[in-house]
Formats: structure tokens, sequence, C-alpha cells
């Protein structure tokens, strides 16, 4: 774990590796920064959590990937906490998706470089750039099928898709040519010589190559999707619930993709949240409705919100929303992306520092508070003195005066404990 601060330095403050007595490095290399530059203005500028791209952790020496959190105070965003983990996570998981035989899997970064493989025969190492004619699949937004020669040196015919989650990495399923020709091939074996039989047989080869390719796509579609899905749970594991919804011209929205641990940050049962999943039932109705927070954000491109949800026991939930338009279309509509997270506990932590400051304000002034106190004590303690004077003299109005100069200081006075009292307890 590594906590780092604001732009423009985002200067490292904690190092969970760093050894005690050891200093933190002051520059970051070139080949960190810009590992970790675009996440960590995503963090701050959009409030949203980030993934890098591969790079060589100055203190850990070895090739690691970093998952960015923004960590908030008073609604802005202070710092950047990011965890650091190591390819063969990603590795180990390729493996763990069964892929048939001469089918295998990459996860290529936003640098086009090779962050794990499933191939067990010939490995390919972590950090390997991938060939010059792939880079502009792999820039493209949509889902595509490219074929030459590729990561294993081999003809291949490759199916390439983003991830939702980390949207500059690849998924790149791949299987030789010379594997989808064999399977043709053998096909046709059957077939008797001579010219129909020829003719047929040309036919059924056609045929026989089609149904294959069908086939081989839909498992490799199948495999894809598999590895996308597991992907986006390891990633998904963070406690903020991430959605995707639709908003059309005249302001309505419906949502499109939601995950994440939604029951541990709405505090409701999975089932509840599908039957209204807007929460407008539930929302607190001093807090501003759903549509409305959709038209600033539709103005000002992105925006942060702070609402309170009911919960089962009748209590009330803070919830903070941050919302970004994601694709603005020509006939007004639009796609916002966004993810949600609980900050009942950190309000109610900053209202329990708040009150904590407030006493421990009270005891520095105490001093003070003496010396304001003794000064209307001891005018009333001399207007006392001369107002007995003044009766035995049967001076009534000297008496009067001294009189009413008693009630003013006692008066100054309660209304400095009372302003004191008021300090000590704070607003509700």
């Amino acid at each position: 774990m590594v906590l780092q601060g604001p732009p423009p330095d985002y200067v490292t403050l904690a190092n969970a590796l760093r050894q005690p007595g050891s200093r933190l490095p002051s520059i970051r290399p070139p080949e960190v920064t810009a590992a970790v530059e675009k996440p960590l203005r995503l963090v701050f500028e959009g409030r949203q959590t980030a993934v890098s791209n591969l790079f060589r952790g100055p203190m850990a020496g070895n090739l690691v990937l970093a998952a960015f959190v923004p960590v908030s105070r008073d609604e802005q965003v202070t710092h950047a906490l990011s965890f650091g983990f190591a390819p063969r996570v990603f590795r180990e998981l390729l493996l763990g998706q069964r892929l048939r035989d001469e089918v295998f899997a990459f996860v290529v970064d936003g640098n086009h470089r090779v962050i794990a493989n499933s191939s067990e025969t010939a490995s390919v190492a972590v950090g390997t750039s991938v060939p010059a004619w792939m880079i502009p699949a792999l820039q493209a937004d949509s889902a595509t099928v490219l074929v030459g020669r590729g990561l294993l040196g081999s003809d291949d015919i490759h199916a390439v898709a983003k991830l939702n989650l980390a949207p500059d990495w690849r998924v790149i399923v791949a299987r030789p040519v010379d594997a989808v020709s064999a399977d043709a091939w053998r096909s046709a074996r059957w077939l008797p010589l001579g010219g129909i039989a020829l003719a047929l047989g040309v036919g059924g080869v056609i045929w026989a190559s089609r149904r294959q390719a069908l086939l081989d796509a839909r498992k490799d579609a199948e495999t894809l999707r598999a590895g996308r899905a597991e992907v986006e749970r390891l990633l998904g594991g963070l406690p903020a619930v991430i959605f995707l919804r639709h908003v059309a011209p005249d302001g309505s929205s419906r949502l499109l993709y939601r995950g994440g641990d939604i029951e541990r940050v709405i505090g409701w049962p999975l089932p509840k949240t599908t039957e209204r999943p807007d929460f407008d039932h539930l929302v607190h109705p001093d807090d501003p409705a759903l549509t409305t927070v959709i038209w600033r954000l539709l103005h000002e491109g992105q925006t942060n919100h702070e609402w309170r949800l009911r919960q089962p026991d009748g209590d009330w939930r803070r919830l903070h929303t941050d919302f970004r338009v994601l694709v603005r279309r020509p006939d007004g509509s639009a796609e916002i992306v966004g993810y949600t997270v609980d900050v009942n506990g950190q309000r109610e932590a900053e209202a329990r520092a708040m009150a904590a400051a407030r006493l421990a304000s009270v005891g520095e002034m105490a001093a003070g508070l003496a010396h304001e106190i003794k000064q209307p004590l001891q005018s009333i303690s001399l207007a006392a003195e001369i107002a007995q004077l003044a009766i035995r003299r049967h001076d009534t109005a000297e008496a009067e005066r001294r009189l009413d100069r008693i009630v003013e200081q006692t008066q100054r006075s309660a209304d400095l404990l009372d302003r004191l009292r008021r300090f000590a307890r704070g607003a509700e």
C-alpha cells in the first residue's frame, strides 16, 4: 500500500515496504511517473477508482500493477491510496479458465505490454510488447478479430476486447491458424475421389470449415466473456457500487449496469435492490432527487452528490456518489458512469473529531476565560462597596447607579458563559 498526496507533485507520504529508519524516495523514476500519472489524475480530478499500467516498483524492485482509490475529506479528494499487486495474479486467473487445446489468452496494459498469458508451452515474459501491427486493433473501442503473426511466433486468429473496469487494458484470446485448417482437413478425409465427389468435397470442406470456425468463435467468445467476468470480479471487490446509466434527452434515466459490493454499501439485501434500483422511495425527502442531480451532471460534465438512504431498521445511512458523463450522443441522450461509497462512518468520525476539538479548545480557553470573568467580578465588587457607602450617606441616586452597574456586569458574565456553553455543545 502507498499513500500519495495531491497534484501537481503527488508526493509519496507512506509506503508499506519502507523499512524502519529508511527514507522514502524523494524522486519518482520516469517509468513510474508515466504509469501512475493518468490514474492519479483520474483519482484527484475525476474522483474515481483507476488502474495503472505495468511498471517497476522503486522499492519492490519488480514489475507491479497498482489500483488507486480516492481518499476524501469535506467532499474533496485529499489523498490517493494505491494497492500494488504482482502480474502473476492475472496469470493464475487465466490458467484457471480451462481453455481448449491450442487456445491461449493474454492480458495487455495501456502501453501494449503483456501483463499475463495462459500459454504453458511457450511462455511470454511479463512486460513484452505486442507486435506493432496489433496496436491499432488494441486502440479501438470495439471488440475485433484479426489474423497475423502473434506473440508466440505463429500465425494466429486473435479476438480482442477491452475491460470495463480497466478501459486501457485489453484481453486477447488466440488460436493458431494451422489448428483451424487442420480441423477442416480432418473433416474432409472421408470424401471419395472423383469429379462429383470432388465438387461435393469442396462444398463439404467449406461447410465444415465454416461450422468449425463458428464453433471455435463461440467457444472463444465464451472464454473471453468468462475471463472478463473474472477480472471484473477481482477489480470489483472494492467497497463501492459501480454503475452505468443511460440518460434520455428529457433527463430520465435507466440503469444499464451495476456491480461491486452492493449489499455492504447500500445496507439492503441484494433482492431488495433489484425491485426499485433507483431507491427513490428510500431517499431522504430533504435530499435532491436523482433527476435534479443528473441535470446538473449533464451541464457540468461531472459532479458529486451526498445523500441519505433509509435502512431496514429505520435509521439513515449517508452515501457519497461521484458521476461523470461517459458519452454524449447527437440526439441529446448520454451515458453516465459513477460509483457510490458508504461515508456514514466517516461522517460520524468527523463529528466526533469536531466535538473533541471543541472540548480541547475549551480547555485552552480556560486561562483566558478566567481573565474575562475576573474583570466583571471586580467591577461588581467595587460597585457593591460604593453602593453600600452611598446607602449609609442616604445617597439614593448614587446607590441606584452602582446597582445598575452590578446588573450590567452580571449580564455580561452570563452572556460570556452562555456563548462558551453553546460552543462546547456544538451544532446538531
